[in-house]
């Protein structure tokens, strides 16, 4: 079994999702579990709690979709829309600062993971989204 890891640069934008989809190519031999970050400057857009820097970050989810000519455009939407409600809907003050953090900040992996796994699996590799 092969472990890979991509951070946020190596997910980052669509090019770089590409080359991720390669890597994992050269691997089909042998059974591969891979694991990724938030894209590039995902995490920090959601910490910050601005709804503008937030939105336009999680936006660009979408643009990778529309690049690879995903059918499943509508449901990454669908999953931001969810993502946003979600960390709207939060409670403040009554949870401790660093765990709403946490929280919020996975909705980034979260994001990042369900749509390399469309990736993949548009691109003719097998593959399960697994949280």
């Amino acid at each position: 079994m092969k472990v890979l890891k991509f951070g946020g640069t190596s997910v980052g934008d669509a090019v770089a999702f590409e080359r991720a989809v390669q890597i994992v190519r050269e691997y089909k031999s042998a059974p591969v579990v891979v694991v990724v970050s938030a894209m590039s400057g995902i995490t920090d857009a959601l910490i910050s709690a601005n709804r503008e820097v937030i939105n336009k970050q999680l936006e660009r989810h979408i643009e990778v979709a529309k690049s690879f000519d995903l059918e499943c455009v509508a449901e990454c939407r669908s999953l931001i829309e969810k993502s946003q409600h979600e960390i709207a809907t939060m409670p403040g003050p009554g949870m401790a600062e660093f765990k709403m953090q946490d929280a919020i900040a996975a909705y980034g992996e979260t994001l990042c993971a369900r749509l390399f796994t469309m990736i993949l699996e548009h691109k003719g590799i097998r593959a399960s989204y697994v949280d």
